[in-house]
C-alpha cells in the first residue's frame, strides 16, 4: 500500500493517476470523513497499468478541511487490499487566479498598466510571477501536501481565498523588486512575513511509519 497525501480546491475537476503495476481486478476509490463515505467511484478508467480516477466539481463542492481517501483492489477470489490512501486536504477558496494575483502585486509596486490592459505590464515581471507564486505557494502549503504549479495567469491556487489576495501579492512583489529596489522589497517582505504569521495553524494527521501504521 502507498500513502499519499495532496491537496486541492473544493469543487475544482481532478484526475488522480495510479499506477497499478501487475495488479488486477475490480478497483474502487472512495472518500471519506469520520469513516463516512462521501464520494464512491467505479467502473475506473484503466489504460494499461494505468488507473485514473476522475472527480468532477459536484464530488467535492462544499468540502472544507481534510478527508480520507482509498482506492481499493477486489482480485479475482474476492480478497480487498488497498492500492493507495491518504489525506485530501480541500480548500475554501473559490479559485483565485493567478492573473489577480499578479495585478494586485503590479498596484502594490505601483507599476500600472499604460493601456490599462494585463498586456500593458512588463514582460520580465510576466515570465518571473507563474514561477515565484508557485514558490510562495509552496511555502505556505502544509509539508504533508503536494503543492500545484501555477504555470500561467489561469492557474488558481490550493490557498484560501484570504491568504492568495492579501498574502501572496506581497511576497511577488517583494521578489520581483528584489534586484530593482532593495528598500521597497524588503518592506514588501516585511509586510508578507508578516501576514503570513497571522495565518491560523491548522491541525493535521500524521502516520506512525514505525508501528501499525495506524493513523495519530
Amino acid at each position: 500500500m502507498t500513502i499519499q497525501n495532496f491537496s486541492m480546491v473544493a469543487g475544482n475537476s481532478k484526475s488522480i493517476i495510479v499506477d497499478i503495476g501487475s495488479l488486477s481486478g475490480i478497483f474502487e476509490f472512495n472518500i471519506k470523513q469520520n469513516n463516512v463515505t462521501l464520494v464512491q467511484k467505479t467502473n475506473l478508467q484503466l489504460t494499461g497499468t494505468i488507473l485514473t480516477i476522475t472527480l468532477n466539481s459536484a464530488d467535492t463542492k462544499g468540502f472544507a478541511g481534510d478527508y480520507e481517501y482509498e482506492c481499493i483492489l477486489t482480485d479475482e477470489y474476492g480478497n480487498v487490499s488497498t492500492v493507495v490512501s491518504g489525506t485530501i486536504s480541500f480548500s475554501k477558496g473559490s479559485g483565485i487566479t493567478a492573473e489577480q494575483v499578479f495585478l494586485t502585486a503590479m498596484d502594490l509596486m505601483d507599476e500600472e498598466s499604460e493601456d490599462g490592459t494585463y498586456n500593458g505590464y512588463p514582460e520580465e515581471y510576466k515570465k518571473k510571477a507563474w514561477r515565484i507564486l508557485t514558490l510562495l505557494q509552496s511555502e505556505l502549503t502544509p509539508a504533508s501536501m503536494v503543492p500545484s504549479s501555477v504555470t500561467d495567469e489561469t492557474s488558481t491556487f490550493y490557498l484560501d481565498d484570504r491568504t492568495s489576495l492579501t498574502v501572496l501579492p506581497y511576497g511577488l512583489a517583494a521578489h520581483l523588486l528584489m534586484n530593482e529596489d532593495q528598500n521597497r522589497a524588503s518592506f514588501f517582505n516585511s509586510r508578507y512575513d508578516e501576514l503570513k504569521r497571522k495565518r491560523p495553524a491548522r491541525a493535521v494527521k500524521i502516520s506512525d511509519v514505525y508501528n501499525s501504521g495506524v493513523m495519530v
